[in-house]
């Protein structure tokens, strides 16, 4: 069954993650990528991640690509994931700027924007986050470090997670008050994007465990 990875434009060069499933006591050796309707820029191991960077594609359509492990004790192993291709990654253009004076606004109050030090510790908090957030799979495609000025050229449903989630964490540094919408907000944005970035672990049996067996005795009462 096909795996669907987040959309990308089709002017964007995107990295594609695909954690393979390699049992204990294996490691992944090597990786081949071939794919339909986007060109493969270079394939590569992490660990038992196998990286996909990619770019091109047709607005509108959907690319196929398909991906081949091979382990060190010999197994192969193989997922197709489909790929929407859109026109452009964003609607809206918004700035890391936008992002931190968003986040600032219960603080400095509405229609007053933030000074330049609060600005400053905001965004460093912004780079944190984004950076921090690859360590769980959140990997928005950003460049880091972020300056204020710069365009966040990603689709337009992740701005709320970084607003809210920013927000968050500016109220925790100055110690401010949170409301239960904001706190709620952040919350549920990044589990959006979570599930949508996160493919449903593969719980198939590798070849090499088949027919192994263990008993278990249940005493009866």
């Amino acid at each position: 069954m096909s795996q669907t990875w987040e959309a990308k434009a089709a002017g964007d060069v995107v990295v594609r993650r695909w954690p393979v499933p390699v049992p204990d006591g294996d490691s992944l050796s090597s990786v081949s990528t071939s794919a339909s309707g986007v060109t493969v820029d270079s394939d590569e191991t992490d660990r038992n991640d196998a990286v996909v960077t990619l770019s091109a594609g047709t607005a509108g359509a959907t690319a196929s690509v398909t991906i081949t492990a091979s382990t060190t004790n010999g197994l192969s192993l193989s997922e197709t994931f489909l790929l929407p291709i859109r026109a452009t990654a964003a609607q809206i253009t918004t700035t890391a700027r936008d992002v931190v004076y968003f986040a600032m606004r219960k603080i400095t109050g509405n229609g007053n924007d933030p000074e330049a030090s609060e600005a400053d510790d905001a965004l460093e908090r912004l780079n944190d986050m984004v950076a921090l957030w690859r360590i769980d799979g959140l990997d928005f495609g950003l460049p880091v470090p972020l300056s204020l000025g710069d365009t966040l050229s990603l689709p337009d449903e992740y701005l709320a997670a970084l607003k809210f989630n920013l927000r968050v964490s500016c109220h925790d540094h100055y110690d401010a008050p949170i409301t239960q919408y904001d706190g709620m907000m952040a919350a549920e944005t990044k589990r959006l994007i979570a599930n949508r970035l996160f493919a449903p672990a593969d719980l198939s049996i590798p070849n090499t465990i088949q027919g192994l067996a263990e008993t278990w005795t249940i005493p009866l009462t």
